[in-house]
């Protein structure tokens, strides 16, 4: 994910350089904790990228969720470009729940959402070097009931936590760097008056 000669320069986080073996064992731990202290029913939206899409999917059904689909989320042609080349424009939320998510007539949220959504990533609130916008992210949320409560175990720069206070969701974010909490702090404190 680092550039060399960019502008912007991120923290570091950790984890970002496992061998496949390794990245699927791992996650398959973390997946495995976040089903054991999710509901029956609840759901998982976990972000990939296409060299770890195949994985991720293997993962998540080791991990113990049913797996449910993908949703493509397209960057726009804002992403980065590569001459002679596709860009790398798209991502994938793989989307999975614990157990059944029940008959469609008996769910909390009625709206149809869009199998695709397209978001454009704003440098001003990419604060991560794998940031997601807020607005995506508000999208996302609208598959969950009111009032939820939310799981971030990689909680980065806080993107999901501040998409969920402003959908009036409650929130857990788990995050290693004491740099990307201190973001974190900043993006969740209310302006002084």
């Amino acid at each position: 994910y680092v550039l060399h000669g960019t502008k912007r320069q991120y923290p570091e986080f950790e984890g970002d350089n496992r061998d496949q073996r390794s990245f699927l064992a791992w996650a398959t731990m973390w997946l495995s904790e976040c089903q054991r202290v999710t509901k029956p029913g609840g759901l998982l939206l976990c972000f990939t990228d296409w060299r770890q899409l195949p994985l991720m999917t293997d993962a998540i059904q080791c991990g113990g969720w049913v797996w449910r689909g993908i949703v493509p989320w397209d960057k726009t042609e804002a992403s980065r470009p590569s001459r002679g080349w596709f860009r790398s424009q798209c991502e994938y939320v793989l989307t999975a729940s614990r157990g059944s998510i029940g008959k469609e007539q008996d769910r909390k949220v009625s709206a149809c959402l869009p199998g695709i959504f397209r978001e454009h990533v704003r440098p001003t609130e990419k604060l991560h070097m794998t940031g997601k916008p807020v607005a995506l992210m508000k999208k996302l949320l609208a598959v969950l009931p009111p009032d939820s409560l939310l799981l971030d175990p990689f909680a980065g720069s806080g993107t999901t936590l501040l998409a969920a206070r402003d959908l009036k969701h409650r929130a857990i974010g788990i995050e290693m760097s004491a740099d990307y909490c201190g973001i974190i702090r900043q993006r969740l404190t209310p302006p002084a008056l």
